[in-house]
């Protein structure tokens, strides 16, 4: 937790939970991968483009909803299957 500048990351490291999205620092982004891979981290929180991208073995993956905003153009458009199980694993 003291390896972060962020303080509401260095907050939540310290109770094992973590977040992860785009704008994170790089530099947090691995110590959050590192802290999940390692097992400090118990619970991960991410937006679903991240959610695909952290390739490590989770116990439990919840989903907080199925549709996704597209713009105004398009609204809310349901997440398709293969999306839904990549990010679960």
């Amino acid at each position: 937790a003291n390896r972060t500048d962020t303080a509401a990351l260095r907050r939540t490291l310290r109770g094992g939970v973590a977040f992860h999205h785009a704008g994170l620092d790089p530099s947090d982004r691995r110590l959050v991968e590192e802290a999940f891979g390692s097992g400090a981290i118990s619970c991960l929180c991410a937006t679903s483009t991240l959610a695909m991208g952290v390739n490590l073995p989770s116990h439990l993956v919840v989903i907080k909803g199925t549709s996704a905003y597209r713009g105004a153009d398009v609204g809310h458009v349901d997440v398709d299957t293969g999306t839904l199980l990549q990010m679960m694993g």
